[in-house]
């Protein structure tokens, strides 16, 4: 289990799933179920918790705690500040977004 850096109080595990590309960034995701389709899937598989942190208008919901109310944009740089100030922040890096194509 790992220690979320916000809610210590949340379980979060470590899992292996044939959903990640190894050879893809660092081999590694995290994984949101209530937030993506295929997230869903794998979390169904590992039986996640399903937490929503957004509401219908694309706010930080009250499971973001003290992120509440943010605009999911506003939230993701203050997120990234307050990971700064507990010296957790590593890096951001862009990479190509992989879509597909409905035939």
């Amino acid at each position: 289990e790992l220690v979320h850096p916000f809610f210590p109080e949340r379980k979060m595990v470590v899992v292996a799933d044939t959903m990640v590309e190894r050879d893809f960034g660092t081999g590694c995701v995290k994984i949101t179920p209530a937030h993506d389709p295929n997230d869903f899937k794998c979390g169904q598989r590992h039986d996640l918790e399903m937490i929503s942190v957004f509401s219908e208008d694309g706010k930080i919901n009250g499971n973001g705690g003290e992120f509440a109310g943010q605009h999911r944009f506003h939230g993701r740089k203050t997120i990234e500040e307050a990971l700064k100030q507990k010296g957790l922040w590593v890096q951001k890096k862009s990479h190509a977004m992989r879509l597909g194509l409905c035939s």
